[in-house]
């Protein structure tokens, strides 16, 4: 009774945890499956899970963001893509916390990482969604920073800014826009770091404590 179909294959699961009421002492988990006796073996696959103090979860003002200050210590409830640059997690430096992500581009390398459909079920088309993270670094010779607004699973990607110099310590970058008239697989935030073909092109920044609120 939890799951709502999203169409392209994927069920939004919510379960509130009234429904352990009966045995919640005796309960450190569940079991998600298909009912009754199965003819064979099958395949399911599990994304974007969490926990939410408000029912359903992912509604205006909760943080929609997975791991956003990077303080698993890990790329977990990130996709990334490398693309020939590296995407790391460090302890070197941060803007709180004790974790980071270090991402390091050189000529023709376009690293990527996203926090990917979010908020499935939840958003609707034209609600005001709010970003902000804080990053610091250098880009020379053409490398540059894209942070992105994509309504899935068609778009419009929304570029939020081209940042073509980052500051030498961390600075807090903010934006607001809009989703888009189809976001039945929910949005997603993505961060480009490309460089050009210049044999000098370089960037080399750190990303920290990225946030993604739907607006009241």
């Amino acid at each position: 009774s939890g799951s709502t179909a999203l169409g392209n294959g994927w069920y939004q699961v919510q379960i509130p945890m009234s429904d352990f009421a009966a045995t919640i002492a005796a309960n450190s988990g569940f079991l998600l499956g298909p009912l009754g006796a199965q003819a064979g073996p099958f395949t399911m696959l599990l994304t974007d899970i969490g926990f939410s103090g408000t029912a359903g979860g992912g509604g205006p003002g909760d943080e929609l963001a997975v791991n956003g200050g990077f303080e698993a210590g890990n790329l977990s409830g990130w996709e990334v893509f490398p693309n020939n640059g590296t995407i790391t997690v460090v302890s070197t430096d941060s803007s709180s916390g004790t974790y980071s992500a270090r991402v390091v581009a050189g000529p023709t390398q376009n690293p990527v990482l996203k926090q990917e459909r979010r908020a499935a079920g939840v958003v609707n088309p034209g609600d005001t969604i709010n970003i902000s993270f804080d990053m610091k670094g250098t880009a020379t010779d053409g490398g540059v920073i894209f942070p992105e607004l994509i309504s899935e699973p068609a778009g419009p990607g929304q570029l939020l800014a081209t940042i073509a110099a980052p500051t030498a310590g961390w600075t807090t970058y903010s934006y607001s826009a809009a989703a888009g008239a189809n976001v039945s697989e929910g949005i997603t935030f993505q961060l480009a770091i490309v460089c050009g073909g210049v044999a000098s092109c370089s960037a080399n920044v750190f990303i920290d404590n990225v946030r993604i609120t739907i607006a009241p």
